[in-house]
């Protein structure tokens, strides 16, 4: 069996995020776990495929025009677009989860539907 190459677990890695982004998305906005067809689902999917690639790359923009300064690295050097995308991918992957878990199972400060 041939392994996987890197270009396509850095392609996995984005599929996946965007559709843990979207699952956590649709629970937290509408309270459910399911969509209402099929075509909902990927259509839903495809588009935060889009946003997470799009918040990628802004942030891996931002790395580096500013890694010189704060990381130290000369021209020439420090992140490619594909390891950047990586961590980028990596932290949005694991803010859904930490949303995910803080929405379902957080302590309570007392009942939100109360309004104000």
């Amino acid at each position: 069996m041939k392994p996987i190459s890197n270009k396509r677990k850095r392609h996995l890695l984005l599929l996946f995020t965007a559709l843990v982004v979207a699952y956590v998305r649709n629970v937290i906005q509408y309270g459910s776990y399911s969509w209402d067809s099929l075509l909902d689902f990927f259509a839903f999917w495809v588009v935060h495929y889009f946003a997470v690639a799009i918040v990628g790359l802004i942030g891996i923009l931002i790395i580096k025009s500013w890694e010189q300064f704060f990381l130290g690295y000369k021209e020439g050097e420090g992140l490619t677009l594909e390891d950047g995308l990586v961590y980028c991918c990596m932290f949005i992957l694991a803010s859904a989860v930490f949303i995910f878990f803080m929405a379902h199972w957080s302590v309570p400060f007392g009942d939100l539907s109360d309004g104000y």
